[in-house]
C-alpha cells in the first residue's frame, strides 16, 4: 500500500513537470496552446490526485486497524503469560554474539510478567578453550563425565555447565570453569536453574556452515539437556537470513523462530512452561503458538 502511494506521488510529479514544460515550450515557440491536450492533462492530474487521496485514506484506516490488533495482541499475550512461570528460575544462554540482542529489554519484560525469577546470563563461545588434563579431572570430579552430562569432546564444558546450574551451589567452581574455557558469565550461579532460554544470534556465513556440520554449542546444549535435568528452549530472530531453528528442530529441540516478536516471546514462555514443539512463522514451524491451556 505504501509503495503504491509513493508511486502515485511520483507520477503526479512527472505530470506537473510535463505541464510546466509544455507551457514553457508553448511560450518560447509562440504556438497556440492546444486546449484539448492541456485539458486532458489537467483531468489526468486530478484523477491521480483523487487516487492519492483514496490511497492515503485507506492507509490511515489500515494503520488504525493495525494499532487495534497490536493492542489486542498485547492484551492476549499478557493474559497467556502472566504468572505462568511463577516460582521458577529461568537462565539465559546467548550464542553467536558477545552482547545481548536488541530485543532483550522486551523479552526481559515478558519474562518478568511471567513471574519467572531471572537467573544468570551465560555467553557460550563457538570455539571453547580446550581444558588441560588436570582441569578435566577436576571438573569431572565435580559434575561427572559424558555419562552424567551427555556430552564429551570439544563442547564438554557445556555439559559441566548445565549440570552445575541444575544442581546449584557451584558459583565459584563455575567461575573456574569459565576462566578455563572462555565462557562469559553474568549474575549469580548459586541457585539451581532447570529452565534455560537459549538465544541464537542471526548467523554469519561461518555459523551457517557450522550449523550444517552440527559444530555449534547449541547442539551440545541439546545433547546435555536431558542428562543434566534441564529444560532448554531455543529462540532466534524472525529476520535471520538462515534459520538455525530448522537444524535444531531436526534434533527434536523445542524452538521458537521469532523470539524477537511479541508472538514469539509468548511462545517462548509457554514452551519454558513445558510445551514441546517447533513454534513460529517460518517454514517447518508447527504453528505460531503452543496450546494456550494452563
Amino acid at each position: 500500500m505504501m509503495d503504491l502511494r509513493y508511486h502515485v506521488v511520483s507520477l503526479i510529479g512527472i505530470f506537473l513537470a510535463l505541464s510546466v514544460g509544455f507551457a514553457m515550450g508553448t511560450a518560447l515557440t509562440g504556438a497556440r496552446q492546444p486546449e484539448g491536450a492541456f485539458s486532458k492533462l489537467k483531468q489526468q492530474f486530478k484523477a491521480l490526485s483523487e487516487q492519492d487521496d483514496r490511497i492515503n485514506a485507506a492507509n490511515q484506516r489500515l494503520q488504525h486497524r493495525l494499532g487495534i490488533w497490536a493492542r489486542a495482541g498485547r492484551e492476549l499475550s499478557d493474559a497467556a503469560v502472566r504468572q505462568r512461570l511463577a516460582g521458577h528460575r529461568v537462565a539465559v544462554i546467548v550464542c553467536g554474539t558477545d552482547g545481548m540482542p536488541a530485543y532483550w529489554p522486551d523479552l526481559r519484560a515478558t519474562l518478568e510478567l511471567s513471574g519467572a525469577m531471572l537467573g544468570p546470563v551465560t555467553h557460550l563461545p563457538d570455539e571453547p578453550i580446550p581444558v588441560t588434563p588436570g582441569e578435566r579431572q577436576e571438573f569431572t570430579a565435580f559434575w561427572g563425565g559424558e555419562e552424567e552430562t551427555g556430552i564429551a569432546g570439544k563442547y564438554e564444558a557445556v555439559g559441566w555447565l548445565l549440570k552445575a546450574m541444575s544442581l546449584g551451589g557451584y558459583g565459584q567452581r563455575i567461575d573456574a570453569l569459565a576462566r578455563a574455557t572462555g565462557i562469559r558469565l553474568e549474575g549469580s550461579y548459586s541457585e539451581p536453574v532447570r529452565r534455560i532460554l537459549v538465544l541464537s544470534a542471526p548467523p554469519d556465513a561461518d555459523r551457517a556452515a557450522r550449523a550444517g556440520a552440527r559444530n555449534l554449542p547449541e547442539f551440545a546444549l541439546i545433547a546435555a539437556a536431558d542428562p543434566c535435568g534441564v529444560r532448554v528452549v531455543f529462540g532466534e530472530e524472525e529476520t535471520a537470513d538462515v534459520s538455525l531453528a530448522a537444524y535444531l528442530a531436526a534434533r527434536n529441540a523445542t524452538t521458537v523462530d521469532d523470539v524477537d516478536t511479541l508472538l514469539g516471546q509468548t511462545a517462548a514462555i509457554i514452551a519454558l512452561d513445558g510445551a514441546a514443539g517447533t513454534f513460529g512463522v517460518k517454514p517447518g514451524a508447527s504453528g505460531p503458538l503452543p496450546p494456550l491451556g494452563p
